[in-house]
């Protein structure tokens, strides 16, 4: 075979290149069609020979043109991006692009490009004179040589790469935007800021037109919508859907992606810093490809973990119980528009919708990040049920407060005012034994005001609502002002009361002045009450950033492993069956060390060295 005959040349590098090899001459017409062409681009040599590569079918014309120009100027070869086949929506075929040599070193390296032996084939040439007189001039005068490979492999692990890390930074973004709205529904228990806030997020990640939350509390319906939204028109359109989904649990989809379709363009999926994580674009062959849903391009398929909406349907996802996914018709001007339903403590009592007015199908994935959504919602709903119910035990402990103090305090009030009349002669002199009589009311009058005030002291510390009024006041004026009030009371059993405050009597502290001597009251009372012989003794020191002032007895004094029980309400412990035969309603302790704690000091028991009880109260120095 002589070397200026094309034919010969053509053969031989079929031979070394295994892909379709394509001869243009000067004008763009196809000089020559190898077999591979004729199998890969649907079209017979036969037909191709001599006409336009356009017509011819030779893909990616609009790619190729440039490049043969450049080459043909005097270029260097140069290689096309992946170009899709028409016709053929999974081949992808990359072009090698170099001027025509008909030497034989050209055969085993193609525009300077080394390839591959392959399979012999013959070349079919152009009969055509034009083309052979352009052909038979040395190097060819303006021919090309197309090399063609098939890369359909390595476009679909591309996207397969591209797509995996498309959905990794889509549920990157989607676990942020659940932290960020965990998070949202943490810091508040009412309802209007958690689900108006809500409401806002769950738009924003969803980059839709419209979010709304209906779920009821207090015995009512409540709802919330994102800005914008009309919530009475909104909620009267949705009425029969969320019936549906409340009798139901059923996941409620309007413009449903087709299970077998990719993804559309623009997904309804989160958004995240840069843009929708959820769609990318590559350019092959001037076109725009594929996203993160599973496919590419021309449909070459790949497996980035694609879910349809068949498979979503019994997943169990989010706690959904494996509910099915219905289709509806738009919703109240919502083209797309997704309503999951709220499931807590075994039931669903609402739902949640997300909704685009010109939105684009719903993908799964979108199905999927609602009904996850929809969890974090109904933890939003418990605590704000338990909110409304908290505001209701508050009511209802207002109503509680204001009937202790005056339908109880009053007639007490009174009864103590009338024993003192009574006691005083006023009405008249009273026999010894019916004095006696109007003196034990007295006492049980005077006990039954106690307890009323330390059920009420009780109640507002539990509720926040004591109020202090810290003052800067003499440590030793504290004592003493505790000690004269109980000192009848000791003097009435013959119990010595020791002090023992010399040297630290100046001592400054910062603390409410009545709330101190009530603890103090409290503690020596305690310690009269249940100290039958001896003596009680107070004694005050400083450590640390606070002062101290410790009450001891030399009663039978506490049980073994009792110094916090004693602090519990409504319960008196004692060595022996003393607590038994004092009256008393257990609350004082408790009462002395909320309010010390309150004030930013402590109270604390143990047994003393031999018998008898210490206590010790803490209490911060003044900040002078």
């Amino acid at each position: 075979m002589q070397m200026n005959d094309p034919a010969g040349p053509f053969q031989a590098l079929q031979r070394a290149f295994p892909g379709a090899v394509v001869l243009l001459d000067a004008a763009d017409r196809v000089a020559a069609w190898s077999p591979a062409a004729e199998q890969w681009f649907g079209t017979p040599a036969s037909s191709a020979l001599g006409r336009p590569a356009a017509e011819a079918g030779l893909p990616g014309c609009d790619v190729l043109a440039p490049a043969i120009a450049r080459v043909r100027a005097g270029g260097e070869p140069e290689r096309t991006p992946a170009i899709r086949v028409p016709g053929d929506a999974a081949r992808f075929v990359e072009f090698i692009i170099s001027r025509f040599d008909a030497s034989p070193e050209a055969a085993s390296s193609p525009g300077g490009v080394s390839v591959d032996a392959g399979p012999s084939a013959s070349v079919e040439r152009s009969p055509s004179p034009e083309s052979s007189s352009q052909t038979s001039r040395a190097g060819g005068s303006g021919e090309v040589l197309l090399f063609a490979r098939d890369v359909t492999d390595e476009v679909r692990e591309r996207r397969a790469a591209d797509a995996r890390l498309a959905g990794l930074e889509r549920r990157a973004a989607e676990s942020e935007a659940l932290r960020g709205i965990a998070v949202a529904v943490a810091s508040s228990l009412n309802p209007d800021e958690i689900f108006g806030a809500l409401c806002e997020r769950v738009r924003g990640l969803f980059q839709a037109d419209m979010t709304a939350v209906d779920l009821p509390l207090m015995d009512s319906r409540r709802h919330w919508c994102g800005e914008g939204a009309d919530p009475d028109a909104l909620f009267a359109a949705l009425a029969p859907h969320l019936r549906t989904v409340c009798d139901t649990g059923a996941t409620l989809v309007a413009n449903p992606a087709p299970s077998d379709d990719p993804l559309p363009d623009r997904e309804m999926t989160p958004a995240t810093s840069s843009g929708d994580a959820g769609s990318s674009a590559d350019s092959v062959g001037g076109r725009s490809t594929g996203d993160a849903g599973g496919s590419v391009d021309a449909g070459v398929s790949v497996d980035a973990g694609a879910d349809t909406f068949a498979a979503h349907a019994g997943d169990g996802s989010a706690g959904d119980g494996g509910a099915d996914v219905r289709t509806i018709e738009p919703v109240d001007g919502l083209d797309s528009a997704v309503i999951v339903p709220l499931r807590a403590d075994g039931e669903v009592p609402g739902a949640l919708l997300v909704g685009w007015r010109h939105g684009s199908p719903v993908a799964p994935d979108t199905v999927r990040l609602a009904r996850t959504l929809a969890a974090e919602v109904a933890l939003a709903f418990r605590n704000a049920r338990m909110y409304d119910s908290m505001k209701e035990a508050a009511v209802r402990r207002d109503r509680f407060f204001s009937a202790m103090s005056h339908d109880l305090r009053t007639p007490i009030t009174a009864i103590v005012g009338y024993s003192e009349l009574l006691q005083d002669g006023i009405v008249g002199e009273l026999e010894a034994r019916q004095l006696e009589m109007v003196e034990r009311i007295s006492q049980v009058a005077g006990h039954l005001s106690q307890l009323v005030n330390d059920i009420l002291d009780l109640a507002k510390l539990d509720a926040g609502r004591m109020e202090f009024h810290l003052e800067e006041v003499p440590l030793g004026d504290l004592v003493e002002e505790a000690v004269v009030t109980v000192r009848p009371q000791a003097q009435g059993k013959s119990l010595a009361l020791r002090l023992e405050i010399d040297g630290h009597r100046g001592i400054r502290m910062r603390v409410d002045p009545p709330r101190v001597r009530q603890i103090l009251v409290n503690l020596l009372s305690n310690a009269v009450k249940f100290t039958e012989a001896g003596e009680v003794s107070v004694s005050v020191g400083i450590g640390g950033e606070q002062g101290w002032i410790e009450v001891r007895d030399t009663g039978p004094g506490l049980p073994a492993d009792s110094e916090e029980v004693v602090f519990e309400e409504f319960l008196q412990i004692a060595s022996g069956n003393k607590a038994k035969r004092e009256p008393g309603s257990g609350l004082g302790l408790a009462i002395s060390r909320r309010l010390a704690r309150a004030m930013g000091g402590d109270l604390t028991a143990r047994s003393g060295d031999g018998s008898g009880a210490v206590f010790t109260l803490y209490l911060p120095f003044s900040e002078a």
